[in-house]
């Protein structure tokens, strides 16, 4: 390794390929993981706070697709099924997603208020957590690009 003398400046040079079309990609998939993973933490945590009698409303809360359709959930959730890879979504698919429940009660349980609200309960759980997920999602999609 060449030493460094008074008057003489060893210089390393750097290149940087700027690629726009790169960049646009990796945050666009970075939205999309952040989108679905902050969907999945939501439903983990309705799963943990939603009171149980028979199970269906538990069993019957996942993510799918905006375009999904949710009328056979009901009778799936009360045969037993659990439907939390019932409709995983796309990384590829640029669909909005929802999360919760397709079960016709679901909303008047969460209007119960108090520790019926498990969607209430859920969205506040993940205030405190939701810029790490993000932060995470980001972080993932962009060693997986490289």
């Amino acid at each position: 390794m060449p030493r460094s003398q008074p008057g003489l400046r060893i210089a390393m040079r750097h290149s940087l390929i700027w690629r726009p079309d790169r960049f646009k990609e990796q945050m666009q998939r970075g939205a999309r993981l952040a989108e679905i993973e902050l969907a999945e933490a939501t439903v983990d945590e309705m799963r943990s706070v939603v009171h149980v009698i028979t199970g269906t409303l538990k069993r019957s809360l996942h993510v799918a697709p905006n375009t999904y359709d949710g009328r056979s959930d009901k009778g799936r959730a009360q045969a037993g099924e659990d439907l939390r890879d019932v409709a995983r979504p796309s990384m590829r698919d640029r669909t909005p997603i929802q999360a919760g429940s397709w079960v016709d009660y679901a909303l008047y349980e969460n209007a119960r208020g108090g520790s019926h609200a498990f969607a209430d309960l859920a969205f506040a759980a993940l205030r405190s957590r939701k810029d790490e997920i993000i932060r995470s999602a980001f972080q993932r999609a962009a060693v997986a690009a490289r």
